[in-house]
């Protein structure tokens, strides 16, 4: 059976996808730009970093970003993403709008979505993490 190594947890198989949603990105009018249909909510991570597929279908470039304040973001803690820079955008999903700062990386492919912004969305409570449960580490 092949294995498949995932942020240094081994697992026999993928039973299941990471859950996706459909975002609408804007401009500051409100106008719908582009539809991203897969965008991966990541109640870990602290940036919404985002692919060139995506500032493509934004209509951007790299010369229409800002510079990032990050140089580089990190996945699972551990593996570096280049960062192109970034951009300032209206996210809407299921009604509920937000603004968000999408970094721009070549690395990835798709949206993935800050723990920030599916809180500002309502994907996540506007409490989560529990700060007691969060302290503790999730001590039974």
């Amino acid at each position: 059976m092949k294995r498949i190594v995932v942020g240094n947890v081994q697992t026999n198989r993928r039973r299941r996808p990471a859950p996706t949603i459909s975002l609408q990105l804007c401009d500051p009018t409100g106008k719908v730009i582009a539809n991203i249909p897969r965008t991966t909510p990541d109640g870990g991570a602290e940036a919404t970093v985002g692919g060139m597929d995506v500032l493509h279908a934004l209509g951007f470039s790299e010369k229409d970003l800002s510079s990032s304040t990050f140089d580089l973001v990190m996945a699972d803690k551990s593996t570096p993403l280049l960062v192109v820079g970034e951009k300032e955008v209206t996210a809407n999903y299921e009604g509920i709008t937000a603004k968000i700062t999408i970094t721009f990386s070549p690395d990835i492919t798709g949206l993935l979505l800050s723990w920030y912004d599916c809180i500002s969305l309502g994907i996540l409570h506007e409490e989560y993490p529990p700060l007691e449960k969060a302290e503790d580490g999730y001590k039974n």
